[in-house]
């Protein structure tokens, strides 16, 4: 089942509304596709079968709390029903305002095992009326990296795009950033430096230190407009 499905019954929003009284029983819209396939019914389903639910046990109470009860006191009176069976169950878990109508209902699937044992086998949570499954963490790790690879990799595409390998001497081999312009300039450079023949006059040395000057600017200058260098070596 898809990370992205989704189960959404306009028909049961538009004549009951949604609140934490019907929030287990819209779940278990016999529709949604998230509801547990299970070889015994649901505790859930079993209580509903007795005429156990959080909307009748508000109008009707129970044997030790006469009615009309508060839906807090309900759904306590539901939970405790519930603890009382094993088996498949849902749950329905407190919000965080703990109000009666929320935008957000957090629902677990769980295995009870005895009244204090439960082991949780999903959640789900429905969201303005729309109900979704919770990711697992594996799924979470591996969209995580899917997204940190794709940024290295686009980080790696804009720099292969101004990459430069220069050849200077036999002992000065290096990769630089730079952009266009100055790999056009040094080029150049380099160019010029090769045919002189290494000229040992005096205008020959002038040449070359203004080429040595240019090369330390191009590689080393800090003194741009925005405080960064031009270029910066692997």
């Amino acid at each position: 089942m898809s990370l992205t499905e989704s189960f959404v019954d306009a028909r049961f929003l538009a004549q009951f509304g949604l609140s934490r009284v019907n929030a287990l029983d819209y779940f278990m819209h016999s529709l949604n596709p998230f509801l547990p396939k299970t070889k015994e019914p649901l505790a859930n389903k079993i209580l509903s079968m007795q005429g156990i639910d959080i909307g009748s046990l508000m109008q009707h109470g129970c044997g030790h709390r006469p009615p009309p009860l508060t839906w807090n006191q309900a759904e306590d009176e539901y939970n405790l029903a519930l603890s009382k069976l094993s088996g498949h169950q849902l749950e329905l878990l407190r919000t965080p305002d703990d109000e009666l109508q929320s935008p957000l209902y957090t629902i677990r699937h769980v295995f009870r095992s005895n009244p204090t044992t439960t082991q949780v086998l999903g959640i789900f949570y429905i969201v303005e009326g729309v109900i979704y499954k919770a990711p697992t963490a594996t799924a979470v790790m591996k969209t995580n990296v899917a997204v940190i690879l794709k940024g290295l990799e686009s980080a790696y595409d804009t720099l292969n795009l101004c990459t430069r390998y220069v050849f200077i001497n036999i002992t000065t081999t290096q990769y630089s950033y730079m952009s266009d312009n100055e790999y056009m300039l040094l080029n150049g450079l380099l160019n010029a430096y090769q045919g002189m023949n290494h000229s040992q006059d005096i205008h020959g040395i002038s040449i070359v230190i203004v080429m040595v000057l240019m090369m330390k600017m191009i590689f080393y200058d800090e003194s741009t407009e925005n405080g960064k260098r031009k270029c910066l070596y692997l």
